[in-house]
């Protein structure tokens, strides 16, 4: 589990992620180990990244996903999360753990009010699937206008919206 996108109140609330493991363990997942760090060069060491290495499957939390781009693009870490997809683990994520895994960044950073437009910086996410944009929230905080706003400067790019309830599920070029 990588909670990186948690503002630190969030994890100051909760440290050492017990809150979190016991979600995870009402589940049924029996092995849970958690990466988080703020430090790009920890995220590109090869010690943080060992869990990873024999990961079947991540899940990236909601919060904040310019801040989970902060640190691991263009990292070891980075690039081992691409391992764990291509040896046929999976990853997933909801809100922020949902956009990050796009090409592009959606809500990447804020405007000079403060205010979380759909375009910022940084603006590339991990690329799991490229091409895409993926929007959390859609519906529910009417983002759906941001959107289309979006791929009319960007219509190289397919937008996809992921609202409360619902999820996507992307096998290679494909997806449901």
């Amino acid at each position: 589990v990588i909670p990186t996108a948690f503002s630190e109140s969030d994890i100051a609330y909760d440290p050492k992620f017990k809150i979190l493991r016991r979600q995870f363990k009402a589940r049924g997942f029996k092995n849970i180990q958690f990466l988080h760090t703020r430090d790009t060069l920890i995220a590109n060491s090869d010690e943080f990244i060992e869990p990873l290495k024999n990961a079947t499957a991540v899940w990236l939390t909601g919060g904040r996903q310019w801040r989970t781009a902060d640190v691991y693009l263009n990292t070891k870490t980075l690039d081992e999360l691409k391992n764990v997809l291509d040896r046929g683990g999976i990853i997933g994520g909801h809100s922020a753990g949902a956009s990050i895994q796009g090409s592009y960044l959606p809500r990447g950073g804020r405007d000079l009010n403060g205010n979380y437009n759909i375009m910022g910086k940084p603006d590339v996410g991990f690329g799991f699937v490229t091409n895409i944009v993926f929007d959390q929230h859609h519906l529910y905080r009417n983002r759906q206008y941001d959107m289309f706003d979006l791929l009319k400067i960007k219509p190289e790019l397919l937008g996809i919206g992921i609202d409360e309830d619902t999820a996507i599920l992307v096998q290679k070029n494909g997806f449901e």
